[in-house]
This record gives C-alpha cells, sequence and structure tokens, in this order.
C-alpha cells in the first residue's frame, strides 16, 4: 500500500492555517476604537457643561451679592410727624396736650415702621443668599445627573460590546472545535495508515526506501 502524498499536504495545509480568523481580530480593534471615540466625546461635552455650570454659578453668586448690597443700603429715615407737628408748634406756638399725645403716638408709629422695615431687609437679605446657595445647589444635583447619565450611557455601550465580543469569541470557539475534530479525523486517518503500511512491510518483507518509494527487496537482490 503506498501512503496518500495528497492527504498529507490536505493536513499540513489545514495545520498551517490561522485557528481563529482574522477578520475577529479586525472587528474587536474597530469596536474598540468606535468605544474609546465614543468616551472621549462624552469627556469633551461633561468638561463643557462643567465649565457652563461653573459660570452659571458665578453669575448666581454676583446678583446674590448685587441683592445683598441693595438691601444692605441705609434706608432713608422717614421724617416723623413729630418734626413736623414741633415746626407747626414753633411758627403758630401752639401746644396742646391732646397735639402733643398725637406726636409721640406717631413717634411710636415711625420707629415701628422702621423697625419693621429693616426686618423685611433682613428677610430679603436671607432669603437672596438662600435662593443663590439652592440654585448652586440645584446645578450641582444637575451636574451630577448628566454624569450619571453619561456613566450609564458607558456602562449599557460596554455591556453591548461585552455581547458582541462573547458572540464573536462563541463563533471562534465553534470554529476551533471544528478545526480540532478536523484534526483529530486526521491524526486518526494517519495512524490508520501508519499501521496498514508497518502491516504490509512486516508481511511482504519490504523495505521503505526514501519517503514514497517502496521496493521489494527480494526482487531488488534478483535484479
Amino acid at each position: 500500500m503506498v501512503f496518500s502524498n495528497e492527504r498529507a499536504c490536505c493536513l499540513l495545509a489545514a495545520m498551517e492555517e490561522p485557528i481563529v480568523p482574522r477578520k475577529f481580530y479586525i472587528r474587536n480593534y474597530r469596536a474598540e476604537a468606535r468605544l474609546a471615540q465614543r468616551r472621549q466625546a462624552r469627556a469633551e461635552a461633561r468638561a463643557i457643561r462643567l465649565r457652563e455650570l461653573e459660570k452659571q454659578a458665578r453669575e448666581n453668586d454676583e446678583q446674590s451679592d448685587r441683592h445683598y448690597e441693595i438691601a444692605s443700603e441705609p434706608v432713608r429715615p422717614v421724617r416723623s410727624r413729630e418734626g413736623r407737628t414741633a415746626s407747626f408748634v414753633s411758627s403758630s406756638s401752639y401746644s396742646g396736650s391732646r397735639r402733643s399725645s398725637e406726636d409721640s403716638t406717631d413717634a411710636l408709629d415711625s420707629r415701628d415702621v422702621r423697625h419693621q422695615l429693616q426686618e423685611v431687609e433682613e428677610n430679603f437679605r436671607k432669603a437672596m443668599i438662600s435662593n443663590a446657595q439652592l440654585d448652586n445647589e440645584r446645578t450641582a444635583l444637575a451636574y451630577q445627573v448628566d454624569t450619571f447619565k453619561d456613566d450609564m450611557e458607558e456602562m449599557e455601550e460596554n455591556y453591548l460590546h461585552v455581547q458582541r465580543d462573547m458572540k464573536e469569541k462563541s463563533r471562534a470557539f465553534d470554529l476551533l472545535q471544528r478545526d480540532y475534530r478536523k484534526l483529530m479525523d486526521e491524526k486518526t486517518f494517519l495512524e490508520d495508515s501508519l499501521r496498514q503500511r508497518d502491516a504490509l512491510i512486516e508481511e511482504h518483507g519490504l523495505v521503505l526506501v526514501g519517503a514514497e518509494e517502496m521496493v521489494n527487496g527480494l526482487q531488488e537482490a534478483h535484479g
């Protein structure tokens, strides 16, 4: 029996072929590049939003400071009726007990009004400060929400990338299994061929010369 060189060449060609397809690595590389580009774009957009939020926070602080300065300006005292009454009394030389009682009451009312006005101004100042703080907190929370959205989007993209990678690797694994079964079949064929060759050599007293030629030893001796 002559050994099948054609079958052996097919085996060597199969062994020399790449086990994992090259296009698998190309697709994986391109997917990684696209994912890196999207990450860079999100980082740049996040930096822009952060600068805008910082600018907005500074504007809120400046506006709060302006309101505080306006609220802190001294209030022009209201001319009380007491002064007007005293001027009127000095000019008219009128000093009745009833008028003095009214002037005293007007002076108390003016002090109460000024006190209430100061309280209103203080409450307004506190409200403006609290409003500015709430605006800054709202801005910070909005930035955190945007950051969480970006992180969630990146996690979803990573999940999809992992799924695609798993599918590609599963496909590559199937190809490896197919190549493995093919190699095992070739191995079994070669082992059977070797056993048959050895059996023929032993049975007929043949001598194997080179890689392909077998000559009968007895015929060679007679020749």
